[in-house]
C-alpha cells in the first residue's frame, strides 16, 4: 500500500508498472510523508520529499526494491 499525505497526493501513474501489486491511500492527517507499507503492516520505505519529480523517482525505486521488477506495461 502506497500512502501519500493529503496535501501531496500521488498521480496513479507513478505505480502503473506495479498495477495489481500496489494499492493507494491518502492519509487522513497532515503527515508530510509518503509511505510504502508491506502486507504485514511494516513500513518498507518512507520519504518526506515534497518535490513531485524526485519523490516519484524514489517511489519507483522503492517499488522495484520491495515489490520486484515492474510487470505491467505502463
Amino acid at each position: 500500500m502506497l500512502v501519500s499525505p493529503a496535501d501531496a497526493p500521488l498521480p496513479a501513474s507513478v505505480a502503473d508498472d506495479w498495477s495489481g501489486e500496489v494499492g493507494f491511500a491518502t492519509s487522513a492527517g497532515p503527515t508530510g510523508k509518503t509511505v510504502l507499507v508491506r502486507p504485514d503492516a511494516c513500513i518498507a520505505w518512507a520519504t518526506s520529499d515534497q518535490s513531485a519529480e524526485s519523490r516519484d523517482a524514489e517511489i519507483r525505486q522503492a517499488l522495484a526494491r520491495n515489490c520486484g521488477p515492474a510487470t505491467a506495461e505502463g
